[in-house]
């Protein structure tokens, strides 16, 4: 008698701190959505939308050209080699390997190619309003009022451009920097063909694709009674990428739609760390959660090649301050487009969250080790890191003032702030692929 009173108590005990803890995980739960409703609109985050209305002929030639090699001009090469929808629109590999490279995606091995020199950024959400410039280094930006680019082809800028006819159809950022991997020697150009101009390694790869009947069918639909040229492949590499690659589908876009219950706790708490104590917000804020801006954050070197530095918007703007500033990059599916930064030199969201914690300990600790682990097969030769005394000197000097030097975030706050970028931020039809 005295035992079945004893489980009975036992029970009704269990079944009080059951019901209490379930009571504080709830309240606990409703102030992080109070907190993070306050920060929401203070740091303008919002969902996503959907890409502009799909017109199908358009997409469907841009869809047969993203995957097309023949608009290489080594015919090895196409815009999916370094962008596959399956590795995060990504390759998968620190740094590319564009023409004269074998195989696809993270079996892609070196052949008889020169390596990229920087990692292939996602193309989520690019093609989207307010990604006015593109690259690592924004060499390509535009602007729409008045229209207006600017990009290393001289004859592609101003309001009154000299190659109009190329430009009148590009419409955004996006159309404009499609067309630059066509003429980079070491991306899909070739060494080969050096001697020829841009545009006339444009026209080129225009007159091929256009001598396929296929295409011209393509062309005729897609833009009827018109004169093409290049400008129309951009224009349709545009289109398909606006409609393949918008992102909205997340646990993040839900919760801020109003469904409370699109996170979990642990991610809503990691969604709190990246707006507090992990000052993420800092650079990573608004619609998109990049503030479109350049920053140097300390990326430690990574390269194949000794002599190279890469100084990143110091290429394009000689001012001293813009030396090794990189585009923030936006966060939506960041789950599924490692390894990391412009060189790919970490492998992990871990290792991001670890360099962020502690940036100077991060630098200082680097080994490319893992990296040359990982990617041997890939490549030739091994990575190295190593900046030289004057260029550790300047990165160091210029890092940006919104990279706070000791975060001291704990290893739970680690854990859930990984939650959030690799579960929230996570369009639901790929969530299994970063559990």
């Amino acid at each position: 008698m005295k035992t079945c009173n004893f489980a009975v108590l036992y029970l009704l005990v269990s079944l009080f701190t059951l019901k209490a803890y379930t009571q504080e995980t709830k309240t606990l739960e409703q102030k992080i959505d109070e907190q993070l409703k306050i920060f929401s609109s203070r740091f303008r985050y919002a969902p996503t939308q959907g890409p502009s209305d799909k017109r199908p002929h358009l997409y469907e030639l841009g869809q047969s050209l993203f995957s097309d090699k023949r608009i290489s001009m080594a015919g090895d090469t196409s815009c999916a080699t370094c962008h596959q929808p399956q590795l995060g629109t990504g390759d998968g590999l620190p740094l590319s390997i564009g023409t004269g490279g074998t195989g696809d995606g993270l079996s892609r091995t070196q052949g008889s190619s020169t390596p990229t020199l920087r990692n292939a950024p996602p193309l989520y959400n690019k093609t989207h309003p307010g990604f006015q410039a593109l690259f690592w280094d924004g060499r390509v930006s535009f602007s729409s009022k008045p229209k207006k680019l600017k990009t290393p082809n001289p004859n592609l800028n101003g309001e009154n451009p000299v190659f109009d006819d190329i430009v009148s159809q590009l419409d955004n950022a996006s159309a404009a920097q499609s067309l630059f991997p066509l003429i980079n020697e070491i991306e899909m150009r070739g060494h080969n063909f050096s001697n020829l101009t841009d545009r006339e390694v444009w026209d080129e790869v225009f007159n091929r694709v256009i001598k396929i009947e296929d295409y011209k069918v393509l062309f005729k639909r897609a833009f009827p009674n018109e004169k093409w040229n290049i400008g129309h492949v951009g224009k349709a590499l545009a289109h398909f990428q606006d409609v393949e690659f918008s992102t909205r589908d997340t646990g993040w876009d839900k919760y801020l739609k109003g469904d409370l219950s699109a996170l979990s706790l642990p991610e809503k708490k990691g969604a709190l760390t990246f707006t507090r104590k992990g000052r993420c917000f800092m650079c990573h804020n608004g619609k998109h959660l990049t503030n479109f801006r350049f920053e140097n954050i300390m990326v430690p070197h990574l390269s194949l090649n000794e002599n190279f530095m890469d100084k990143g918007r110091g290429s394009i703007d000689k001012r001293k301050g813009a030396a090794f500033q990189f585009m923030v990059s936006p966060l939506r599916n960041v789950g599924l487009t490692a390894p990391y930064f412009h060189n790919g030199s970490m492998a992990t969201i871990e290792e991001v969250i670890e360099h962020y914690n502690e940036p100077l300990e991060s630098y200082n600790n680097y080994n490319e080790d893992k990296i040359n682990e990982l990617f041997e097969a890939n490549y030739h030769m091994p990575f190295i890191s190593k900046y030289t005394e004057e260029a550790e000197n300047l990165l160091f000097r210029n890092a940006s003032r919104s990279l706070h030097q000791f975060l001291a975030l704990t290893e739970e706050e680690k854990e859930n702030l990984s939650l959030f970028l690799k579960i929230s931020l996570t369009e639901k039809r790929f969530v299994h692929l970063v559990q």
